[in-house]
């Protein structure tokens, strides 16, 4: 057991934990007029009332988000298509499994669509700074998905609640949607690219661990 064991992981953070806490603050600032933040000070035990929103908000954030990744993802991957370098990397990849994997019919143990999955966990397993690489970008898209619904609403009920101007609060609508098309700019460029980084660092392992093979002596060549 290590001692990051006992800490919130990036995914739980960012994918469930603040997104959570921002829909409990929309519902909270929409159904009573109020917000977490006013619920902690009010109370006698601030402490207490902390873990409860941030409880509520991880629950709240694990249930949603769940439903919302594959609205907002699998439609986006559905409309990138394949580029052509990606193409490349998968022929090319099916070529290397197909020799190593023994026969009979190779092809049939590593079907094209799960080898970048396979891919991915081959570079976890084995390289603990390229596995460091790919959890970071794993963890950019979980945050860019779980924002980009309860962040530009939080944002939008938040000025209506502080400034109750209708002109305020339109033009931070018009800046929210902005806001939301940025988000998907920088998910559809994330979601280009994570396949492609899932073969290259797999590959970038196979001419590590080949260059540190001892080469074959010439009296066997």
């Amino acid at each position: 057991m290590n001692l990051s064991d006992f800490f919130i992981r990036g995914r739980h953070l960012f994918g469930f934990l603040v997104p959570g806490v921002m829909w409990v603050s929309v519902a909270s600032i929409l159904l009573w007029s109020s917000t977490p933040l006013s619920f902690i000070e009010e109370g006698d035990n601030p402490v207490v009332r902390s873990i409860l929103v941030l409880a509520l908000g991880y629950m709240t954030g694990f249930c949603l988000q769940t439903v919302l990744w594959p609205l907002i993802i699998n439609p986006l991957k559905n409309k990138l298509g394949v580029s052509p370098s990606l193409k490349m990397l998968t022929e090319y990849l099916e070529g290397v499994f197909e020799a190593r994997l023994p026969p009979p019919e190779p092809q049939d143990r590593v079907t094209r669509d799960r080898l970048p999955l396979l891919c991915k966990l081959y570079v976890l397993e084995n390289s603990q700074e390229l596995r460091k690489l790919l959890l970071e970008k794993e963890a950019d898209i979980n945050f860019l998905v779980a924002v980009m619904v309860p962040g530009p609403l939080l944002l939008v009920t938040w000025t209506w609640f502080e400034t109750r101007s209708l002109p305020t609060t339109l033009s931070i609508t018009a800046f929210a949607v902005i806001l939301v098309l940025l988000l998907l700019w920088n998910l559809r460029r994330y979601l280009l690219r994570e396949i492609e980084e899932w073969y290259e660092t797999f590959l970038v392992l196979q001419l590590k661990k080949t260059s540190a093979e001892p080469p074959i002596p010439k009296s066997l060549v």
